[in-house]
């Protein structure tokens, strides 16, 4: 009865996972414009905005990482649309390919999460059910894991680093197992620097077990490794040179070490400059340890620190692997606390080790506190999960998708389509699958967090090309293909300032949930009375498709 419970539990949460690929919510710009800008525009030659760290002159990321998220995932479709005859719905293969690739590789961190546990000497079966269970209902594992960003290809590289460490098979010996570590840890290095603070413990635990084989298989362990990772970093740089240089890749041979381009690196120097760093926000450097850990793995946060504490006097803190998934915390804690821009999301492969040396240290744990603490867990992740894989700029990715068809939007005609984003995350035009140099283009503007007064100039520039500026595309645009996407209680404060303008709503999407912009949702609650406010709750989980009308 036990075992059918335990399967039906693992089952059930693997179709959570899955559920929450499909989950509305919009985490990051990363997100998108790191991967499925980059390669929807390879693949299926649409119109797309390439970011900054692709487009510079020294690219800062490796293409190697946008085709693993979200490349051969496209590349995978096109292949089946093919063999089947099917039809390419490529605004959904775009959205939802790459989340459900992820979702699969995810299993990756299951299997290592498994093994590791079982490594660990003094775990019991119930606390490698436990370390599987805690990863399996983690947020981040619910939202992170499932969307492209390269945070998710670096848990899955320091989970294969992991897997392969600690699974015992007899085709793995110590020098084949130092040979995978090398060549996936420099992999994952092209595709984040930062990848080898995760990875760097799993490499010294795979050559401190061949040296208890013998010093000769240690040695010949190191070098292979290390031969490995050169092989593959000169793979790595030859396909990102001829990527970037638009050169035939067996050209790249030809030119000298000073063309040849070094995304890491590349990305190493970009990151160590702080005047580059205050363009996406300066943060202490504790913000790590005090704010981004806790959110990203309450109760483990703290059942770590508090083992962490206590950990001199456990005796199997001695044992190599348990040192070892030590190290995997607070090694790349460290490193990522050096950087004063720090993100949630920078942690994420930590989950990993976290939901494994809390299985273990909780083994001596009372059941009832036990209980107490996997409830607090739950509710949390919960909440969280929900807050940011459904709720969070939810409403972006699903008007995207209605703007692609455009007959469902605008006002009829086929020229001058003009649709106005505003007070939400940028939003990614490959979703509208509009081919590039194509006649009949919806054109996006991302007015950010601009002002009402911004907001009005734009439209109201629409019918006067005479007080346009040079980037304001409007002008050139039929006044009547407007449309304007914005948070409904946003909207309300535009439609007060713009009362010559009449607006037809066309959408009105639930929920979506901008953080960023709580100042419209306190302002209308300071300014209604107590029996508007229920209305305006409701208001503040809207976004709003207006089509702008002149009289």
């Amino acid at each position: 009865m036990g075992e059918t419970l335990a399967r039906a539990t693992l089952v059930g949460l693997a179709l959570l996972r899955l559920a929450f690929a499909f989950a509305p919510g919009y985490v990051h710009p990363d997100e998108w414009f790191q991967s499925n800008e980059v390669t929807a525009a390879n693949v299926f030659g649409t119109e797309t905005q390439l970011p900054w760290e692709y487009t510079a002159d020294a690219p800062a990321r490796s293409i190697l990482g946008a085709y693993a998220s979200s490349g051969l995932s496209y590349l995978i479709a096109c292949a089946i649309a093919r063999a089947t005859g099917a039809a390419l719905d490529v605004s959904w293969v775009t959205t939802y390919a790459p989340r459900l690739a992820l979702c699969a590789a995810s299993a990756t961190v299951d299997l290592a999460v498994v093994s590791c546990a079982r490594a660990v000497g003094s775990a019991t079966t119930g606390a490698v059910n436990e370390a599987g269970v805690l990863f399996a209902t983690s947020w981040v594992t619910l939202v992170l894991l499932v969307r492209p960003f390269s945070n998710s290809l670096e848990t899955y590289a320091t989970a294969a680093c992991a897997l392969v460490a600690t699974t015992e098979r007899k085709y793995l010996g110590p020098v084949s197992r130092c040979v995978a570590i090398g060549t996936i840890g420099m992999v994952s290095s092209f595709i984040r620097f930062t990848s080898g603070a995760f990875i760097a413990p799993w490499a010294v635990y795979v050559v401190a077990r061949a040296r208890e084989k013998s010093p000769l298989t240690m040695l010949v362990g190191v070098w292979s490794g290390a031969m490995a990772a050169i092989l593959t970093a000169v793979v790595c740089i030859v396909i990102d040179t001829a990527y970037f240089s638009d050169t035939n890749m067996l050209n790249v041979w030809v030119w000298t070490s000073k063309n040849w381009i070094i995304t890491p690196w590349n990305s190493f120097r970009y990151n160590v400059n702080a005047d580059n760093l205050a363009r996406h926000g300066l943060h202490p450097r504790y913000l790590h340890v005090l704010v981004n850990g806790p959110l990203m793995f309450s109760v483990l946060w703290l059942v770590s620190l508090s083992a962490l504490m206590r950990r001199r006097r456990d005796a199997s803190s001695r044992d190599l692997i348990v040192r070892t998934l030590w190290a995997s915390v607070l090694f790349p804690l460290a490193a990522l606390s050096l950087a004063p821009h720090q993100e949630p999301r920078f942690l994420t492969p930590m989950i990993l080790p976290m939901c494994v040396l809390a299985a273990h240290y909780s083994r001596s744990t009372l059941v009832s506190r036990k209980r107490r603490l996997f409830a607090i867990w739950i509710a949390i992740n919960a909440l969280l999960a929900c807050l940011f894989g459904v709720l969070h700029q939810g409403g972006v990715v699903r008007s995207m998708r209605t703007l692609a068809k455009t007959d469902a939007a605008f006002d009829g005609g086929s020229s001058g389509r003009f649709a106005l984003f505003w007070k939400t995350y940028s939003p990614p035009l490959s979703i509208l699958a509009q081919s590039s140099g194509e006649s009949d283009l919806v054109s996006v503007y991302d007015a950010a967090g601009a002002s009402v007064d911004d907001v009005r100039e734009l439209l109201l520039a629409a019918t006067s090309k005479g007080v346009c500026v040079a980037d304001q595309p409007m002008c050139t645009t039929s006044a009547k293909n407007i449309i304007i996407i914005a948070p409904a209680l946003a909207f309300e404060r535009l439609r007060e300032r713009t009362q010559n303008l009449d607006y037809e709503r066309v959408l009105s999407i639930f929920p979506h949930l901008s953080l960023d912009h709580l100042d419209d949702v306190f302002d209308a609650f300071a300014s209604g009375n107590r029996r508007e406010r229920f209305a305006l709750v409701k208001k503040s989980l809207q976004l709003t498709v207006h089509r702008v009308r002149y009289p």
